[in-house]
């Protein structure tokens, strides 16, 4: 990246610890796209606890047709499971994580 053109934004800051909304995604995209095109943009995920299957979905579309190059930093396990489902082709993973002694067969109810 060139260091002159590159904005740092801390994602928290701008929507919430918890990103949850795909309108939020598309908020925080088009506020990116007023500032400048075709500028290095580094997107800090330091602080964020949880991110919803639809927030993540919107979110990667919007990096995916951004005129600027993203990249990210900082991101906790959770919030890089929940994009590499995302961008996963055919059956989805399970992200639920439990053992037999929890699980409830419904087939037989």
């Amino acid at each position: 990246m060139n260091s002159d053109k590159t904005k740092k934004i801390k994602i928290k800051d701008e929507i919430n610890i918890h990103l949850s909304l795909r309108d939020s995604a598309d908020l925080f995209f088009d506020e990116i796209s007023l500032v400048n095109k075709n500028t290095n943009l580094v997107i800090d995920f330091e602080g964020i606890k949880s991110i919803s299957r639809s927030f993540a979905q919107q979110f990667l579309y919007r990096v995916e047709k951004s005129e600027n190059n993203i990249k990210f930093v900082n991101e906790p396990n959770n919030i890089k499971m929940m994009f590499d489902i995302i961008k996963a082709k055919g059956k989805k993973p399970n992200v639920v994580v439990s053992n037999s002694s929890n699980a409830v067969n419904l087939s037989s109810a």
